[in-house]
């Protein structure tokens, strides 16, 4: 029997729906974390075991990950006081965002969060202040971002440029990275 699974942000809580055809749904809360305001969803794995988003506090965001064995968690966020997890693998091992501080330096830098290595600031394009990631290939070997308004990818090589405007850069939309 084929599993659908649907991530979806309702009332500013975030919750889970897991329908089989034929089958009466389930739908419930992902949970909160104490201290926190309202959460997002912003990405799911492909199996839907892993969804990640940010959490807000007030003038900052958490990059938090939600699994069925953990339940929702707090990523590391490096001491930034803005970071959001908005994208993740087909596997649910690599997640990337962005972070950054408010109203001080650094303004964005792209963040990769790993099972085996935790947090990872990546380099920034030369010639480039501000860097965000969006998206990440099924095995986590491709990102997808941006760097100031450039479209941009990193692999185990480093960074490069796409050489084109990323015309979604502000709202954290972009091209899929196994596509490029």
């Amino acid at each position: 029997m084929k599993t659908r699974t649907i991530c979806a942000i309702t009332f500013c809580a975030v919750s889970w729906w897991n329908a089989t055809p034929a089958a009466s749904a389930e739908f419930f809360g992902l949970g909160r974390v104490p201290g926190g305001e309202y959460i997002q969803a912003w990405d799911l794995s492909s199996d839907g075991s892993v969804v990640v988003g940010r959490e807000s506090r007030g003038e900052g965001w958490m990059p938090w990950r939600w699994t069925v064995e953990t339940g929702l968690e707090i990523l590391e966020c490096g001491g930034y006081s803005r970071c959001s997890a908005i994208g993740v693998s087909g596997d649910g091992s690599v997640i990337v965002g962005k972070g950054g501080n408010v109203f001080a330096p650094p303004d964005q830098e792209a963040i990769r969060w790993t099972t085996a290595s935790g947090m990872e600031i990546l380099e920034i394009l030369p010639g480039h202040g501000q860097c965000g990631l969006h998206n990440v290939s099924d095995d986590g070997s491709v990102l997808a971002g941006w760097c100031d308004s450039v479209a941009v990818r990193w692999t185990e090589s480093g960074i490069e440029s796409l050489g084109v405007p990323d015309p979604n850069r502000y709202n954290d939309s972009s091209v899929r990275a196994d596509s490029i």
